[in-house]
């Protein structure tokens, strides 16, 4: 039968979990993510129908449905054996094991030192789905490499003439990072901007008639799921510009500052891309600037939006949005590249 102590507790049923790692504390308050195929449901307003969908989209999974997002019990150290379960140890096969010493890291029911661990050559790619999706450190797993892409800025529409593809490419950042077997991971992928205004997922600044949307960032994030919460930012493109005649290009994602837009008629100023510390300039009113994490966008006629990013770039009308710049984090053999990556973002891990 169940025993309270201060806030935690433990069961009969569960006695190899009260050994090893002690009671599991539960937590009301894991932060919720949406579960892909309940989105569209949700968005009726029948809350009925959108948790019933919530549960296909993760028994289709062989995943279970803890507040809004699918997990795996077994393995995730936030859910360990059940929802809200948080385990500050390494979560296998759904028990709580003990943290082990420092310098050491839990393999096959062991702890042992981090330097007789080996890379398995294994990877998983993440690809752009427009909502959140969450990688758990395998066992055996003390160290990761992540390589992620910023998405493309959108095109823009010329009056007399074909559509162009003059959004701004997205970055492409690779770190690698010091891990615990059973540890989540938030992998947020941006989508690219659209032609004629739709934002890019995950940070694009909105767009305008004529005017391409910014491109998202790609990201992932440690510990939580808000902004501050990134380790690892891949910025997106500005938009694209273009209309009777061509007004300009959007400027590219950039590692540590952004790509300024580019403007093709002398009257006009392109925005310029985001920094390590601030958002990209506005370009010619009415633009804006950009934000920590998302680019400038009004939405009006003429006007480019920036991408997204670490902070993201600024919008301008009639002329191109800027990039958004990245984040690399603190591993000093980070390494990356401006302006690479076209179509949607994409977030790979290997181990």
């Amino acid at each position: 039968m169940p025993m309270g102590r201060e806030g935690r507790w433990c069961t009969l049923s569960v006695v190899l979990m009260i050994t090893a790692g002690g009671c599991d504390e539960v937590s009301d308050t894991y932060p919720p993510r949406p579960v892909p195929g309940a989105l569209a449901v949700a968005e009726t307003g029948d809350d009925a129908e959108a948790d019933k969908a919530s549960v296909r989209a993760c028994e289709a999974a062989a995943l279970d449905l803890c507040g809004l997002e699918c997990v795996d019990i077994t393995l995730d150290a936030r859910h360990c054996g059940g929802c809200g379960r948080v385990c500050a140890g390494t979560c296998a096969a759904g028990y709580c094991e003990a943290p082990c010493e420092r310098g050491q890291i839990r393999c096959d029911g062991q702890c042992v030192e981090r330097t007789r661990v080996t890379p398995s050559g294994r990877a998983r790619e993440f690809a752009f789905t427009g909502a959140p999706q969450t990688f758990v450190v395998p066992d055996c797993v003390s160290r990761i490499t992540i390589e992620a892409w910023g998405a493309q800025g959108g095109g823009s529409r010329c009056c007399d003439g074909p559509d162009q593809d003059d959004g701004g490419r997205g970055a492409y950042v690779r770190t690698e990072l010091e891990v615990e077997p059973g540890e989540a991971l938030q992998i947020v992928v941006g989508g690219r901007g659209g032609l004629e205004g739709a934002a890019g997922s995950n940070g694009g600044g909105v767009g305008g008639e004529f005017a391409g949307g910014g491109g998202g960032a790609s990201d992932v994030r440690r510990g939580g799921t808000e902004l501050d919460d990134r380790i690892v930012v891949a910025a997106g493109g500005g938009g694209g510009q273009c209309g009777c005649p061509d007004h300009g290009e959007g400027g590219p994602g950039g590692v540590f500052i952004g790509g300024a837009g580019v403007a093709l008629l002398p009257e006009w100023q392109a925005a310029g891309g985001g920094t390590q510390s601030d958002g990209g300039t506005v370009g010619s009113e009415p633009g804006e600037p950009g934000l920590f994490g998302s680019g400038g966008g009004v939405g009006l006629y003429h006007v480019a939006g920036g991408g997204g990013g670490w902070f993201g770039g600024g919008s301008a009308y009639a002329a191109g949005g800027g990039g958004g710049s990245s984040y690399l984090g603190d591993e000093p053999d980070s390494s990356g590249l401006p302006g690479v990556r076209a179509g949607d973002g994409m977030v790979t891990i290997r181990w």
